[in-house]
């Protein structure tokens, strides 16, 4: 799971930032929080260099210690990243209707990435966030691509 899920993973999502980077070029507004929000894909690719132990204990082994803290690292920087990426994208043209879903999605990752640490339904906001993050790149680049 974690070189053949994990890794592909991270580096599709420092691709995806770095590509929203060049759509965006003219905007330097953009270019910081992108670089922020690339630390997901950091975090991915230590995840795969650090699996977390069976279970996913909130405490384990110093590998799974690493995990948590890549982990934390990848949503505190995606958070922050869109978080000021919603700001940026109000000035600019072709992303200015996706401001505040940025935002919001930015929020939600720094508050499920807390509630990811030690919560009993870790498992479940951390796969609904997944799916918000994911779900924020694809229609981001879609709406790109598409020029709406």
């Amino acid at each position: 799971m974690a070189w053949w899920a994990f890794g592909p993973t991270g580096v599709l999502v420092a691709v995806t930032a770095a590509l929203l980077g060049a759509s965006l070029g003219t905007h330097e507004d953009t270019r910081t929080p992108l670089l922020a929000f690339s630390l997901l894909g950091v975090s991915y690719v230590g995840a795969a260099l650090f699996p977390c132990d069976p279970g996913a204990p909130p405490w384990g082994t110093w590998r799974n210690q690493l995990h948590d803290l890549v982990a934390m690292l990848g949503y505190g920087g995606a958070g922050a990243g869109l978080i000021e990426l919603g700001r940026a994208f109000e000035d600019v043209a072709p992303v200015a209707a996706l401001a505040t879903l940025t935002a919001t999605v930015g929020k939600g990752a720094l508050l499920g990435g807390g509630l990811s640490l030690e919560s009993p339904v870790r498992g479940r906001v951390q796969r609904v966030l997944e799916g918000a993050l994911f779900g924020w790149m694809v229609l981001t680049s879609g709406w790109l691509w598409l020029g709406v």
